[in-house]
């Protein structure tokens, strides 16, 4: 028996519970190193180029997703894909609005469909608007107007000419808060062609004055 045992039973005392000398409890010391050894990271390690590494790859990959583009939009079902513009979701004469139309007119390429490609253009258009692209050719009186019109058939605004993309969505913003924007007649042209006549777009042109 060890000296700290034979330190505990040696009184003869009957039926006392033997008093336990202070000292150091053998359960902290051990609490004490495992929480030492868990806390006290050295920097050196920590900073290991491979570990710097890992750490600036995972952050990029988080922020810009895995690289890949997402899919296309496809063409509109009763009208040409005349938009360079990938990922506007066009619709076709026989797609129902529940929006705003916007009605671009523009060649292709042209400036008002490059600024549809703008990521926060084209992303203000198909949250907030259901967008038509009609080639100029077919409208030769107007060669590049942006018209917006309500789902009833009236016209909102338009033909309008935004210089830039953030003018583009400014003139969508005013429409949102129901400011009231210029109007002016335009022609109709060759737009019975592709619009029956019960559509917003057509009874747009024929009404405006």
């Amino acid at each position: 028996m060890t000296n700290f045992a034979n330190r505990i039973y040696s009184h003869n005392t009957i039926g006392v519970v033997p008093k336990w000398f202070k000292g150091t409890v053998c359960k902290t010391v051990i609490h004490q190193f495992e929480s030492g050894r868990r806390l006290h990271i050295h920097i050196a390690t920590a900073l290991q180029p491979t570990r710097v590494f890992a750490v600036v790859f995972l952050f990029l990959l988080a922020a810009c997703g895995d690289g890949r583009k997402p899919a296309a939009s496809p063409s509109p079902k009763d009208l040409p894909r005349w938009s360079s513009t990938e990922y506007v979701e066009w619709n076709g004469p026989n797609d129902r609005a529940s929006q705003p139309i916007a009605l671009i007119i523009d060649r292709t390429d042209g400036p008002l469909d490059q600024m549809c490609g703008d990521v926060d253009v084209t992303s203000f258009l198909n949250d907030r608007f259901h967008p038509i692209f009609i080639h100029s050719r077919v409208m030769p009186s107007i060669d590049s107007a942006l018209i917006l019109i309500s789902p009833n058939g009236e016209t909102l605004g338009g033909p309008l000419a935004p210089h830039n993309a953030s003018a583009l969505i400014q003139l969508g913003n005013q429409l949102m808060r129901k400011e009231r924007l210029p109007i002016k007649p335009w022609p109709c042209d060759n737009l019975k062609q592709f619009f029956e006549e019960t559509h917003p777009v057509l009874k747009a042109c024929v009404t405006t004055k």
